[in-house]
């Protein structure tokens, strides 16, 4: 499903909205409800005028303060994802000097990095690990990034190829297979 900025802008509002008669219906005060979950009474006026799109975690913690049921909190949850949903208007792929390429999670490769790394032209790498970044401006280094990428390159599909690529991943996450219940992020049913 592919959202319109106008959709995303309307989650945000209705989650709010949500949230504020959620508070109410329980008989608590901004200050009462933010004392229970952990967050400021500011964040919570906040979040509840629209003026702040909420964390995921934020949203739990106030669904748990609340006591929402299980079934209803699920809803509230599944619309707190869309509202934190960005929309970008320009698309990456028309930015000059950007071609994003996707490698299916299928194809075999001969070595890859247990990391991310960017190479900005023939002078500097930058390698993102858990731990921190690393940057190489030794030649030799950018060298053998510059390899590590032609071959992820290689391997990549790109335009309308990426496109379908994306399309059928999304829908297979969207439908959960025949027989199955789709799991919350946690891992529990």
């Amino acid at each position: 499903m592919t959202f319109a900025p106008e959709q995303l802008d309307r989650s945000k509002a209705d989650l709010a909205q949500l949230l504020r008669d959620l508070r109410k219906r329980a008989g608590l005060s901004g200050d009462r409800l933010a004392r229970r979950c952990g967050l400021s009474q500011s964040t919570i006026s906040k979040i509840e005028t629209g003026r702040k799109t909420p964390r995921l975690t934020e949203v739990e913690s106030i669904l748990r303060a609340l006591e929402v049921p299980a079934e209803l909190a699920e809803d509230i949850m599944s619309l707190a994802r869309i509202a934190n949903t960005e929309w970008q208007g320009v698309r990456a792929s028309r930015l000059p000097n950007v071609r994003l390429g996707i490698v299916p999670n299928d194809v075999v490769t001969g070595r890859g990095p247990m990391n991310t790394f960017t190479v900005y032209g023939t002078y500097l790498t930058t390698v993102e690990t858990f731990t921190g970044r690393i940057v190489f401006r030794d030649s030799r280094d950018v060298a053998e990034h510059l390899v590590i990428f032609a071959m992820y390159e290689d391997l990549a599909i790109f335009g309308t190829a990426a496109d379908g690529f994306l399309s059928t991943v999304a829908a297979d996450f969207r439908s959960p297979a025949p027989g199955t219940l789709p799991a919350s992020r946690d891992g529990k049913v």
